[in-house]
């Protein structure tokens, strides 16, 4: 039973040994997949501010390049510079590129703005291409039409522009909005999940103590019931009328003979331990003993031998073994 209750033990010191670690990798796994997400979030939110970012450059690149082909085009034509016939071609020749740099960016979010706002721009180029002919600074009313033409043109296009960058602004602070959202989610389920872990790890803990403790009671209880029992059997042992002699099973060697035994046949403990019990006995009964030790002889019945005393004399005695 003794046995058995410190193996328990050394069991309980094992698993409890174990569990903490365990308790330790799923904070680590927690923590870790908790920091991947973060990190994948912060990666994708890089990637949105920079398209939106992109785009918003690109619209502002719109915008100022039909200004300033709309302004190149109307100067060209009142001064008829050909530098400014140079800047409005360049601004032109540059327009589509833009436009179909923002139709990569923006298509599939905004598609009907982009292509209200690439009908406007292409309407414009057509409209500035076809119209370079130079005006006469005396043709008030020719001069009036082309300038409000192109204001309103240039407008339209900034109208256009600004409602797709105020939407995109829009787009770009509901996707951070929903990734704020996302963000409180994780941390509380993180929290959560810790704190659980932490509850379980403590509440673990003091069962594997409150246990350690029962365990330890336990075997306190059993060693000193075992050593009572020592006790007992000594006295038994050292105060028995009978003789009794203690032997080694395997090699039937005397371990310890009690003071009735030594008294008997006259001897001290020193001449007694380390022999064998049939060596003790009278020679004719040596084999009778052995077969008795053997289990030979039937140990509820018992044998009767005869031991030679120290001063020559003979005591007959009944033998019993039990193991």
């Amino acid at each position: 039973m003794f046995g058995s209750i410190m193996s328990r033990v050394d069991a309980d010191s094992r698993f409890t040994r174990l569990v903490p670690f365990g308790f330790a990798l799923v904070l680590i796994v927690v923590n870790a997949a908790l920091g991947l997400a973060y990190v994948h979030q912060i990666h994708q939110a890089r990637i949105q501010a920079d398209r939106s970012l992109h785009i918003q450059t690109s619209l502002s690149r719109i915008e100022d390049l039909a200004e300033k082909a709309v302004r190149a085009q109307r100067n060209y034509r009142l001064t008829d510079d050909i530098a400014q016939l140079v800047l409005y071609q360049t601004s032109a020749e540059q327009m589509p590129t833009q436009l179909a740099e923002l139709r990569d960016l923006i298509a599939a979010d905004q598609p009907e703005q982009y292509a209200q706002l690439a009908a406007l721009v292409e309407r414009n180029m057509a409209e500035l291409a076809t119209n370079l002919s130079p005006l006469e600074p005396r043709s008030s009313g020719e001069l009036s039409r082309a300038l409000s033409a192109g204001l309103d043109q240039t407008e339209a296009i900034a109208t256009a522009t600004d409602s797709m960058i105020a939407s995109e602004q829009k787009l770009l602070g509901r996707y951070f909005a929903e990734m704020e959202t996302r963000d409180t989610v994780a941390v509380s389920l993180g929290m959560v999940v810790r704190t659980t872990i932490i509850v379980l790890l403590v509440a673990f803990v003091v069962a594997i103590f409150r246990r350690a403790r029962r365990n330890e009671k336990l075997a306190t209880e059993h060693s000193q019931a075992l050593q009572a029992s020592e006790q007992r059997f000594r006295l038994i042992f050292e105060e028995s009328p009978l003789g009794i002699l203690l032997a080694d099973s395997e090699t039937h060697r005397v371990v310890q003979a009690n003071s009735a035994f030594r008294r008997m046949l006259g001897v001290a403990n020193d001449q007694v331990v380390g022999r064998t019990v049939a060596e003790l006995a009278h020679v004719h009964d040596r084999q009778l003993l052995s077969d008795a030790l053997r289990g030979g002889t039937d140990p509820d019945v018992g044998v009767e031998v005869r031991y030679v005393r120290r001063l020559n004399g003979i005591a007959w005695a009944s033998v019993r073994t039990t193991q």
